[in-house]
């Protein structure tokens, strides 16, 4: 209501000003199509046949006493494209707008022909004010200053990467942006007794709430922070059919500085998270207590604290250098964990205890085309949750990858 009302106050305003004022549109389209090879010498988690891979397994080992996930993979990636179409104007009183819609459309080998929706918002914007409606970036993922890894995890575990539907305002004035949203899910989902759903979120009965400010001088240079505040339900009913209000609180933080330019680009941030798992990190949270009558359950966070820094230099015309490093700690559940009850612990990489990863690159390009080459090294420590939510236990696994790419931008 808030927005609305806000909304309606502004629009309103100067409007002899605009009565008079063209309306025209534009069109435009983009995008680009990859084909990528990769080949990695261990098994690892991930999704969408580990086109988007996030951390080693741990050992598994056989009778013999052989890890039996020591072993690796190679594979092509056929083909992905991107295609975003953007529509500019007409004009709303004094203010500009535009829509964006924006798909993916993939070859893999066991999906095939699959066509996902990643943007579809619409903006209202002037030189201060900047309405967003629809589905697109979480604002705690600010472009630019972003992981520009070539590896389709987009530097995951560790960043905060979601695509959300949202409301979304934003104001700036000079250098100073202030951006607070409302958001639900539909891509990015939190995970639960049901596996990964809206459901939770939308039980709760509470949107996601989300305030982001960010410092920009005419330098490229940029600092900011921001915080997550999140409720979910993860049951309405127990396993004994009783009706009950089990809900999880949870929060994250976090702080960046960024430096743009025609020949740099220099990130870094730092993140506390609780029950990040919708925002592609790891983490989740585990059950708490169970009354053993009843099955009501309370629950706890699982926290992880992660930094990472990414460097490119792009001053040699068509070829760019960089390096990705990031590193993730599991801090372990909030409070004690109910370690007896099946199924108490609900996130990716619960029990990952370490995680660590460089990825040096080099890419050229040559007027659409775009060759990449790109060295993913991951280390993980992998543990086991105890009852006072501690992870003991240090098995080690690493994977790399190799990964070589070629774009057609059009």
């Amino acid at each position: 209501m808030f927005f609305v009302i806000l909304l309606m106050g502004i629009f309103f305003s100067n409007n002899a000003e605009s009565k008079d004022q063209e309306q025209k549109k534009s069109y435009s389209l983009s995008g680009y199509l990859q084909t990528e090879m990769v080949y990695d010498t261990y098994q690892s988690f991930g999704s969408v046949d580990l086109f988007n891979i996030w951390y080693p397994l741990p050992p598994l080992y056989d009778p013999l006493g052989n890890n039996s996930n020591e072993h690796g993979q190679f594979d092509i990636y056929v083909v992905e494209s991107r295609i975003q179409g953007q529509l500019k104007g007409p004009n709303i009183q004094q203010f500009s707008s535009k829509a964006t819609v924006e798909v993916d459309i993939a070859g893999r080998n066991e999906v095939l022909n699959l066509v996902r929706l990643r943007h579809a918002f619409y903006e209202i914007y002037d030189n201060h004010w900047n309405f967003t409606f629809g589905h697109t970036w979480h604002p705690l993922y600010t472009k630019p200053y972003v992981p520009t890894v070539i590896s389709n995890n987009s530097g995951n575990p560790f960043e905060t990467y979601a695509r959300k539907p949202q409301i979304r305002i934003s104001y700036s004035n000079k250098s100073l942006v202030n951006i607070f949203a409302l958001l639900a899910e539909d891509d990015h989902l939190s995970t639960g007794p049901l596996g990964n759903s809206s459901l939770y979120i939308r039980n709760g009965l509470t949107p996601e709430m989300s305030y982001v400010f960010q410092w920009i001088n005419d330098n490229g240079i940029s600092v900011g922070g921001g915080l997550r505040f999140k409720r979910i339900r993860p049951r309405i009913l127990t396993e004994n059919s009783i009706s009950v209000d089990e809900s999880i609180n949870s929060v994250i933080g976090m702080v960046y500085g960024g430096f743009e330019t025609e020949q740099w680009h220099v990130a870094s941030r730092f993140i506390y998270a609780q029950n990040g798992s919708d925002l592609n990190m790891l983490g989740g949270y585990a059950v708490r207590t169970v009354d053993g009558t009843t099955d009501r359950r309370t629950y706890t966070t699982i926290d992880v604290f992660s930094w990472w820094f990414d460097c490119i230099y792009k001053g040699f015309k068509q070829f760019e250098i960089g390096c990705y490093g990031a590193y993730l700690h599991n801090l372990g559940a909030h409070s004690t964990v109910n370690v007896l009850v099946s199924n108490y612990l609900y996130g990716p990489g619960a029990q990952v205890k370490n995680l660590f990863r460089v990825s040096p690159l080099l890419t050229y390009q040559i007027e659409d085309f775009k060759i990449a080459f790109e060295l993913e090294c991951t280390f993980a420590s992998h543990g086991l949750m105890q009852a006072d939510g501690t992870l003991k236990k240090n098995d080690k696994s690493k994977n790399i990858r190799f990964l070589s790419a070629l774009f057609y931008f059009f």
